[in-house]
């Protein structure tokens, strides 16, 4: 009996990491073939932009720095305020990059990692603290504290009308428009967010009609792309967007004008993972950094403005397919079943579930027939170690059994609607392990179709961005870059293509 037991008990061992370390899948081109011949499927990428051209109306880096700074003098602590993990991220990629001339190293804020550069870190913080009431600036060097520094403020990177034009050419290059999914059944070629700002007057909320046709323009070129209407964040114009219950009007009045002019386009979702985003907006870790409400109410009030635009947009087009975005994440525990750790960081995990993807059902039980299917982010689960959680979205560990577990767990909760992937990526400069993420990601899908599961496709995000370019949302115009290309170079936009991008293309390919 006892050795059923062990044997059992190593066979489901060896059957997890078989699946999450060491699985090799089947090649992606022959799984996506499978994917079809069960019903329509799309495989794509899916990129977030700041915004798809210049304009004085998103958080610019002068805006970020007065920001944090003047939230930073409101709290009791503002050292505490500026060290915390979400909020350091702006503040260090708004910093100057400088060389020390006394020690001779180069000091770029914006590349420091929290767990390497950790004692770095925390003398850049202690500087900005002792400097908060002049300037968020550092003034010493972090290595050696020398004051002796040439320092080189960031610019601005502005994206133009060649960088949208390459990548038109970027995803002409890559086929995706040519797949039997989006010629005969329609489905989105790629997927883009969009944001308000791109489509205002200058320091304004009122929508401006030549902007909206230059947007439109745009989206057109791109085929029929799925479109998010707002990406984690909020124009100058309207910082406190969805603080208050009369946002929603403007913002389905956004959204309807939006689809008023591109009445190719099939899918759209209005807001992208707003349980996510209400969470760290109540947190004050995103742009404007601060919230006059609590986060119940900020994310009634946004399921409220994604209602409103929902129903506006069908107005204009009834055939119209609005999607609701959300972010599944599994919660696992860090030890094992032996460990004495394991049950209470089992019932941390059932709490954060609760908090989190029960908040997503909770917000659409009573809504979901409004909408016509779930945009679904998917990935690395987040372990809790006792009650620390450890994890990381752009993680480059890939696991089948997580990745099947969020699309699973998802279509319980809504069993009668279409799932879009229309976010997922490993972050990983290895070309053969970008390639095996998309072999178990196609893999997960067929299994999830096999179970039940009307998938319709999976939109790839690249994750291994030219770190010079791209960086978080929001933070430079134009930065935002995740997608097939390292770098978007308007003078070889078929050049700059990743790994991922290739292999897709070599997926798609007739041959």
């Amino acid at each position: 009996m006892k050795k059923k037991f062990f044997l059992s008990l190593y066979l489901c061992f060896a059957i997890t990491v078989s699946s999450t370390f060491g699985a090799i899948f089947a090649p992606a081109k022959k799984t996506f073939q499978e994917l079809n011949e069960a019903g329509p499927f799309v495989i794509s990428f899916g990129t977030s932009m700041s915004q798809t051209h210049q304009t004085n109306n998103t958080a610019h880096l002068a805006y970020m720095k007065n920001r944090l700074k003047s939230e930073a003098l409101k709290s009791k602590n503002p050292r505490v305020y500026l060290a915390s993990k979400d909020r350091i991220g702006y503040i260090l990629r708004t910093l100057p990059s400088a060389l020390c001339q006394n020690c001779k190293k180069e000091i770029n804020p914006s590349k420091l990692n929290r767990d390497n550069d950790h004692a770095v870190i925390q003398n850049l913080v202690d500087q900005l603290n002792k400097n908060i009431h002049e300037n968020l600036i550092f003034t010493n060097c972090p290595f050696c504290d020398s004051t002796q520094l040439t320092q080189q403020f960031k610019k601005e990177v502005v994206l133009t009308k060649s960088h949208q034009d390459a990548m038109i050419a970027q995803i002409n290059h890559l086929k995706v428009k040519e797949q039997n999914g989006c010629v005969q059944h329609h489905l989105p070629n790629y997927r883009i967010s969009l944001e308000a700002c791109d489509v205002l007057h200058q320091n304004s909320t009122i929508l401006d009609p030549e902007k909206i046709k230059t947007q439109a323009a745009f989206i057109e070129q791109m085929g029929n792309p799925l479109i998010f209407f707002h990406h984690y964040a909020n124009p100058q114009a309207i910082p406190d967007l969805f603080e208050k219950e009369e946002h929603a009007e403007w913002f389905a009045n956004y959204c309807s004008e939006m689809i008023k002019a591109c009445p190719n386009v099939s899918h759209v979702c209005p807001i992208s993972q707003p349980v996510a985003f209400s969470q760290r907006v109540s947190r004050g870790t995103l742009p404007p950094f601060s919230c006059s409400i609590s986060q119940r109410e900020y994310l009634k009030n946004i399921n409220n403005a994604q209602i409103s635009a929902c129903k506006a947009m069908k107005k204009i087009n009834p055939k119209l397919k609005v999607l609701v975005s959300h972010q599944w994440k599994p919660f696992k525990p860090y030890h094992g079943m032996l460990s004495p750790w394991y049950a209470l960081e089992s019932l941390i995990c059932s709490i954060a579930d609760r908090m989190y993807n029960g908040s997503f059902i909770s917000m659409m039980q009573n809504n979901i027939d409004h909408f016509d299917g779930i945009a679904l982010s998917v990935y690395p689960s987040l372990k809790f170690n006792g009650w620390v959680p450890q994890g990381d979205n752009c993680s480059a560990k890939f696991n089948a059994d997580d990745a099947l577990e969020a699309i699973m767990a998802t279509h319980k909760a809504f069993p009668t609607k279409d799932i879009y992937i229309v976010e997922t990526g490993c972050n990983t400069a290895d070309d053969q392990q970008k390639r095996g993420f998309i072999d178990m990601t196609l893999h997960v899908c067929k299994v999830a179709k096999e179970k039940g599961v009307p998938i319709k496709g999976v939109y790839f995000w690249g994750h291994t961005n030219d770190p010079d370019f791209y960086t978080e949302w929001n933070l430079q115009p134009g930065s935002t870059h995740f997608a097939p290309f390292e770098k978007l170079d308007p003078s070889d936009p078929t050049g700059s293509i990743n790994a991922a991008g290739l292999y897709i293309k070599e997926i798609l390919s007739k041959a």
